[in-house]
């Protein structure tokens, strides 16, 4: 007994049929392969209509019944529509033990190092930091990390980041990461205020007579 593979307008749904024989066969009784064959048909066509939560759960249902890799790749199919990357990516790699001979094997495991990939760039998003002067110094709660322009994967969270460069004011701000959201910031860097000196006063000589025998005396008064 075959259950129906997906249909063509399906293109995301691996065109294989859904096998019951061998040692499967054996150990399922008839009801059960009917229950199956039935789980996976409406699987099929919930997917079609883009109800991919109540496919999945067809699916689920399916190999409840019947273990089989076929419907594992289907039921990855509907969690990365849904955005249940980790479950994707356990189903494709449970479909790919059960079937090591599979004729779509590479595209698979392609598909399985896209979602590693995702996977990381949704639990350590890029945060890109230019600076205006540029080459500034970057601090990360407190750890340098290069210089401005700047780059790198940062773990979800709260962070304190801080730029400093000579001649200029440091700039601290709070950095609230969030998972799958990237940041991009663009800071100006003030200079550092020039300290003046005091302005130099002008100075009035005043005279001051005192006896022709001792002559004059300056005084220099500041003035002004």
């Amino acid at each position: 007994m075959m259950i129906r593979p997906p249909r063509a307008t399906s293109p995301l749904l691996l065109a294989l049929v859904l096998t019951l024989t061998g040692t499967t066969a054996v150990a399922a009784n008839a009801a059960a392969r009917t229950e199956a064959r039935r789980a996976f048909e409406r699987g099929t066509r919930l997917y079609d209509e883009a109800r991919y939560a109540e496919a999945a759960t067809a699916f689920e249902q399916a190999y409840r019944r019947v273990p089989n890799g076929v419907v594992l790749y289907n039921l990855g199919q509907c969690y990365e529509k849904l955005g249940e990357l980790d479950k994707a990516l356990t189903s494709y790699r449970e479909y790919l033990r059960l079937v090591p001979k599979a004729k779509d094997r590479e595209g698979v495991q392609n598909r399985i190092t896209n979602l590693e990939t995702r996977l990381e760039a949704a639990r350590r998003p890029r945060v890109t930091v230019d600076s205006e002067p540029s080459g500034a110094q970057v601090l990360l709660d407190g750890q340098a990390r290069g210089q401005t322009p700047w780059s790198e994967p940062v773990e979800v969270g709260a962070h304190e980041m801080e730029l400093t460069l000579p001649d200029h004011l440091s700039l601290k701000r709070g950095l609230e990461v969030r998972a799958g959201e990237p940041i991009q910031l663009r800071l100006v860097l003030a200079p550092t205020p020039v300290m003046t000196a005091a302005p130099v006063p002008d100075i009035v000589p005043v005279v001051t007579e005192e006896a022709p025998s001792r002559g004059r005396t300056w005084t220099w008064v500041a003035a002004g």
